[in-house]
């Protein structure tokens, strides 16, 4: 759907073993922890540049001194020649370059750097630095979002766009592009690279039914797609599911109580009736099966629910006098934890109020329900075929011995997810792969979940700086390298690019395959 970037090629993989220090001083320095590769022109040999980004303490006595520096390729073990010499300066600096020959993408190089001395004689930096070119999900970029907290025109680029801590970004059928504009109060559509307000008027409103540019909303959470191809919108605060016709241009009410205030009704109960008459408390998503059923995450009534659909589709009614019918399908309506089981007899554990944060999303992938258990700290499904509940991720340390709920925290990588633990996750996604993507939101980070179930760090280093400017966002380098800043949404569109939605960076991040 996105074009890949056609020049810029990043490290994968990065750092050998530190060799042995020489001469007087016997204590190492700082190791290089980051080599970063980007630039290189495979399309114009002539010109190409390698650029090389240390983060490596100098002393001052030792700026300017002269590196040798070599590139091998390992699959054929030729060395390509570098044209510039180059000298080391302080802490942080880029080292580009000029190379003889493009280097070929899906090639794996060595960077070998020597000669580089501090004032007491030992070698700072004597490694081999391995990198690959052109990796997937090895570079992570900014799609949408300037950082700035304001609200964009019409027609805006997305580069330049302005959103007021936007919340998720979802995917039509036919690739289309939404983002959820959360504290603008609106849902803006990508079209050429642009950004359209289609539903909200940007002030808060009750939702109503009704012309979609005309309705004032009150924080829409969550974007899915009904069977027809039409948007289903999670109307947050004003407790409502919405869909939105892109025809007709009109939102019509399909599950929650009308109410006549920015608030919403907020309440638990008509179960075994229809959807429109049945209350909801902060519905923050809601996902189709492959049968028409609408899976709603019922945030603070600590429910699953599902809307059964009639003649194929979800209605308030049809030319048959049938109704749409919701029941609860997880969940007891007791914030907490009492273990996995029967989906009904579980219980959950998620914020409510006026202040509360948008969370325990879900998403549907074959014959289960995936859900962000928020403050739990876990990752849990439902199976449509057992109605059982289980845990897919988080919980590794144990319980909380006052509350005996799941612990928080940012552990496991590398092994079962099970045994990992999360903080406060927000959101879930597929890649066609099968692979699980977490918004591990009080993380700053998000977690992915391959199909043996080991966990790993995704993007992000595990914690949220809280003073981030533009050029520590870190854009063009690698994603375990970049600052998020509470990711609340994660979404995977057509093409298995991953979008993040950095939610207090106000920006929309990307990490190609």
């Amino acid at each position: 759907m996105h074009s890949r970037h056609a020049l810029s090629f990043v490290l994968l993989l990065a750092m050998a073993l530190l060799l042995p220090a020489c001469g007087s001083d016997s204590t190492a320095p700082p190791a290089v922890d980051r080599l970063r590769v980007t630039g290189v022109a495979a399309n114009n040999p002539a010109r190409t540049q390698l650029l090389v980004d240390f983060n490596v303490a100098v002393d001052a006595t030792s700026a300017g001194n002269a590196a040798n520096y070599a590139v091998a390729d390992q699959n054929s073990a030729a060395t390509i020649a570098v044209n510039t010499a180059t000298v080391v300066g302080p802490a942080n600096t880029s080292v580009q370059l000029d190379l003889a020959s493009a280097l070929l993408d899906g090639s794996v190089y060595d960077v070998e750097v020597t000669g580089v001395t501090t004032a007491e004689g030992g070698a700072i930096d004597d490694r081999n630095n391995t990198f690959a070119v052109g990796g997937s999900y090895s570079i992570i970029d900014t799609w949408a979002g300037t950082g700035a907290n304001a609200a964009s025109p019409d027609g805006t680029v997305l580069l330049n766009a302005e959103f007021a801590i936007p919340m998720d970004v979802s995917f039509a059928p036919n690739g289309t592009p939404y983002i959820i504009d959360w504290n603008n109060h609106r849902i803006l559509e990508v079209r050429n690279d642009r950004v359209y307000s289609i539903i909200g008027t940007g002030t808060l409103g009750n939702a109503p039914e009704g012309p979609a540019l005309d309705a004032g909303l009150n924080h829409p959470t969550n974007i899915a797609f009904d069977p027809q191809g039409r948007l289903i919108m999670s109307a947050w605060h004003n407790s409502k599911i919405m869909r939105y016709d892109p025809t007709t241009l009109e939102l019509t009410r399909i599950c929650g109580l009308e109410g006549i205030s920015v608030n919403g009704n907020r309440c638990y109960g008509g179960d075994n009736g229809p959807g429109i008459e049945a209350c909801l408390d902060l519905p923050s998503a809601a996902a189709f099966d492959s049968d028409g059923y609408l899976y709603i995450a019922d945030q603070k009534n600590t429910r699953i629910r599902r809307l059964s659909p009639v003649n194929g589709e979800i209605t308030d009614t049809n030319s048959t006098g049938d109704l749409s019918e919701i029941i609860t399908v997880v969940g007891t309506g007791e914030d907490g934890y009492n273990g996995d089981g029967v989906g009904t007899d579980v219980r959950l554990h998620a914020p409510g109020g006026q202040a509360a944060a948008p969370v325990s999303k879900l998403v549907v992938n074959g014959d289960y329900v995936y859900f962000a258990d928020s403050q739990n700290h876990l990752v849990r499904r439902y199976s449509m075929t057992t109605n059982m509940v289980e845990t897919v991720a988080g919980g590794g340390a144990g319980l909380n011995p006052q509350t005996n709920t799941p612990l928080q925290g940012w552990t496991g990588d590398g092994g079962p997810a099970t045994d990992a633990t999360l903080f406060f996750p927000a959101d879930v996604a597929f890649d066609s792969a099968g692979n699980l993507y977490i918004a591990d939101t009080n993380n700053s980070s998000v977690r992915k979940v391959d199909t043996a179930g080991i966990i790993t760090t995704f993007a992000g280093q595990g914690r949220a700086n809280p003073d981030i400017s533009d050029t520590e966002v870190l854009d063009g380098g690698l994603p375990t390298r970049a600052w998020l800043r509470q990711p609340y949404g994660v979404a995977v569109d057509g093409d298995d690019n991953v979008y993040i939605t950095d939610t207090y960076n106000n920006r929309i991040r990307i990490i190609r395959k």
